[in-house]
């Protein structure tokens, strides 16, 4: 399972910077901004801009640091789950 990065808000790839009016509506930055708040399921707290995630098997985010975590736990167990 491969991870990927969500960017930074205003940077080249992330949503646009908000201004006196709000947050943009593109659809890519409201996309973007939703995945900065989605609840990782394993920590609790939101994921947040800047972050390296992976997706799980129903499309929830987790902190890949979490998951990396949880990975070597299950190793380190002798588990497989």
């Amino acid at each position: 399972m491969g991870w990927y990065y969500l960017p930074l808000v205003g940077s080249q790839y992330g949503p646009c910077v908000p201004n006196e009016f709000g947050d943009c509506k593109h659809r890519a930055c409201e996309c973007t901004r939703q995945q900065f708040r989605a609840i990782c399921k394993l920590c609790g707290k939101a994921i947040g801009e800047g972050a390296r995630v992976y997706f799980g098997p129903k499309h929830e985010l987790t902190h890949a640091r979490c998951e990396e975590t949880a990975e070597e736990r299950r190793r380190t167990d002798g588990r497989n789950d």
